[in-house]
């Protein structure tokens, strides 16, 4: 039974980038469809769901599978603090029945994270397993750009996105439009943050592994640092780019073999980077400079999200609008003019968590975030640390950055399935050090 929960949860972390569902009911606004108010059931859920039961099943085993000490680091208060707070939400959502998804989404979060504390099974392995999904989404994301073009699979959970339909995500620049890469992912960013990840996690193999593994592991880190340039996602270049110099700096505290193997991964990101910088130097250009057409749409876009999540919390910032309930409550009291699709969340994961929780939502969110820092933080001023604290404390950093400019980690359910899988991890690595 608890080879069948290892081996299980080693194939639910390959499997997570798959977004095939089955739409309980789907969302509408304005006759539109309406994603942050559609309600579905993934294939990743129903295998979660089977990975929990058979976790139930063996609770008795207390050789096989470990205690629960997520209270220790003071981690599980904070966390069902997030869910209680959730909960209550629906009692004053504009939209009960999205908040109480909302709810169920949030509940997952926390199950998966207590999975993932309490269950046996390998760390490498697991990053051997995150590693291979994020080549493989790598793969995919280099085609789609290759060919301007993605595949549409209900059965794989990908849409069809062509470069020359409006509403795609591109770069345009004066001559061309460019398909960013989606992967199996809803949209780009959410591919480079998976892959900001797999990057960090397959550093953390590198340090690790010898012989055969080791010897793929630059071509690996090649794919994905392709992968994650041609999804075009400035915060995902940037949370990479701090993540490796978080990396050199604990590296001058260990050893010449930490400095040179962080240094070889390090160069082929500059090597790859450089080798698409010099083929598609307009595109990069357009993406940093943001000086075309959709690159000013997107900051003015950004701009008024954020001006509706003021008008918001001017109303509620006390106990929130309800999870999930972001951009009902935007249509219902700031501006119902728009078309469906055009109601986006404010791409800011802590304002995010203020608008639909709350100051208390805000507060016991980031006191998640401090407690995580500070257990970080005492792990890595040891002499000896294990190397994957130092793997799950950069991957926390880097989804601290990604906070700022986005909020699938907050609204959507890969997104939410992903920051309480890397919690688990990163307790776990606590525990092991």
């Amino acid at each position: 039974m608890t080879k069948l929960l290892e081996w299980g949860i080693y194939l639910w972390i390959f499997l997570l980038p798959w977004q095939a569902r089955w739409i309980i009911q789907e969302g509408m606004l304005d006759g539109k469809p309406w994603e942050y108010g559609t309600v579905s059931l993934y294939v990743v859920d129903v295998l979660l769901i089977l990975l929990i039961a058979i976790r139930f099943f063996a609770k008795g085993n207390e050789d096989n599978i470990k205690k629960f000490h997520g209270h220790k680091l003071n981690i599980l208060p904070f966390a069902l603090g997030i869910l209680i707070l959730s909960f209550l939400s629906i009692y004053w959502a504009r939209d009960a029945y999205v908040s109480l998804y909302g709810v169920v989404k949030v509940a997952e979060g926390v199950l998966l994270y207590w999975l993932i504390s309490t269950s046996r099974f390998s760390l490498t392995k697991a990053g051997i397993a995150f590693g291979a999904s994020a080549v493989l989404q790598s793969v995919i994301g280099i085609l789609q750009f290759t060919f301007q073009k993605t595949i549409s699979s209900k059965w794989l959970g990908m849409a069809l996105q062509e470069s020359s339909v409006s509403g795609t995500s591109v770069v345009e620049t004066a001559t061309n439009r460019f398909l960013r890469a989606y992967g199996s992912l809803p949209h780009p960013n959410i591919l480079a943050g998976f892959l900001v990840i797999g990057f960090i996690i397959l550093l953390g193999l590198y340090l690790e592994k010898k012989g055969a593994i080791k010897n793929l592991l630059p071509g690996m880190f090649a794919l994905v640092s392709a992968g994650l340039f041609v999804a075009y996602s400035r915060s995902g270049w940037l949370a990479l780019l701090l993540a490796v110099i978080f990396f050199l700096i604990v590296a001058f505290r260990k050893s010449k073999r930490w400095r040179i193997t962080i240094a070889k991964a390090a160069s082929i990101i500059v090597v790859v980077f450089l080798t698409f910088l010099l083929i598609y130097p307009e595109t990069v250009s357009t993406r940093v400079a943001s000086s075309s057409r959709l690159e000013q749409k997107s900051f003015s876009d950004r701009a008024t999200y954020f001006q509706q999540s003021k008008e918001l919390l001017d109303e509620n910032w006390l106990h929130g609008v309800g999870i999930n309930n972001y951009t009902f409550a935007v249509k219902e009291t700031v501006d119902s003019t728009l078309p469906g699709p055009e109601y986006q969340p404010v791409h800011n994961v802590y304002v995010l968590s203020f608008v639909e929780l709350g100051l208390f939502g805000l507060i016991v969110f980031l006191a998640l975030i401090v407690q995580i820092a500070r257990n970080s933080w005492l792990e890595l001023k040891k002499h000896t640390v294990n190397h994957w604290v130092v793997v799950y404390s950069a991957i926390f950093g880097a989804m601290l950055i990604i906070f700022f400019f986005d909020h699938y980690f907050w609204t959507l359910s890969v997104g939410i399935m992903l920051f309480w899988l890397m919690l688990g991890l990163w307790q776990k690595a606590i525990e092991e050090s």
